[in-house]
């Protein structure tokens, strides 16, 4: 059984006060705010991973329940491209395997 971490990197303005909803296999397993790290068990075998807020999400990301992995979250551009970033719901969220 692995584990997968979930660090949610410090906003400057975008979401700063806003919670992403964590995922798993299109289950709600949690929520993170700015600049927070949760973990999260796994079983083993593949599962997909997704960063969600209103109706705005990250791509997914598949990782193996049998290992420990590592993602780091973050919004993708500013405060003032917002509205432009909506329009592209699959991009908003930055989700993938940290280096």
């Amino acid at each position: 059984m692995g584990s997968v971490t979930i660090e949610r990197r410090r906003a400057i303005w975008r979401d700063r006060f806003r919670s992403y909803v964590v995922t798993i296999d299109d289950k709600k397993v949690g929520t993170l705010r700015s600049g927070e790290t949760k973990s999260f068990p796994l079983d083993a075998g593949p599962h997909e991973i997704r960063a969600t807020i209103d109706w705005c999400r990250s791509p997914s990301v598949t990782v193996d329940g049998a290992d420990d992995t590592r993602l780091v979250c973050q919004c993708n551009g500013s405060a003032f491209s917002a509205s432009h970033d909506i329009a592209r719901p699959d991009s908003y969220i930055a989700l993938a395997k940290a280096d």
